[in-house]
């Protein structure tokens, strides 16, 4: 009975240390050197959503938390580990929206769904001069990652 208790608490603890969220992903890399971490909670959302042109308030109305990331000047090593850490998102029931590669800039897109609504949305990109992560945690419907996503084309 002992071995049987001890190889399922060594079971439990190994699951653990393979899993991998979005957030996970985020303080992976947030100690990189020459990191820049920013987290914006509800409130302050609450608060632009309130000043935004939209009657709803828009897609920062939906979003319940933002975590932004840049990295300057990342290298070959870091950008290699994200793209492994990317994999094991989609291993854990992530999936994949976008990904773009144009002129040396790749654009990724992951989101977690529960039943219809997506409830957290990871964009990474980078090129040789920066990394940038937002995270988003909400509910969000197709309408919100159009949004996201057409402002993201509107900026090329």
């Amino acid at each position: 009975m002992k071995k049987y208790f001890i190889t399922l608490l060594l079971a439990i603890a190994f699951q653990g240390a393979f899993c991998q969220t979005m957030t996970d992903f985020v303080n992976e890399f947030k100690g990189a050197e020459k990191a820049e971490y920013n987290e914006i909670p509800k409130a302050l959302l609450a608060l632009a959503g309130a000043a935004s042109e939209e009657s709803d308030g828009g897609f920062i109305a939906h979003t319940d938390n933002m975590m932004m990331l840049s990295i300057p000047t990342p290298s070959d090593d870091l950008k290699k580990n994200m793209l492994k850490s990317l994999t094991k998102l989609e291993g854990n029931g992530y999936s994949k929206l976008l990904e773009s590669s144009d002129e040396g800039e790749n654009i990724m897109m992951y989101c977690m769904k529960k039943g219809e609504v997506i409830t957290e949305i990871l964009m990474v990109s980078f090129d040789e001069k920066e990394c940038e992560v937002l995270a988003l945690t909400g509910k969000f419907d197709t309408k919100d990652v159009e949004e996201l996503t057409s402002d993201e084309e509107d900026e090329e």
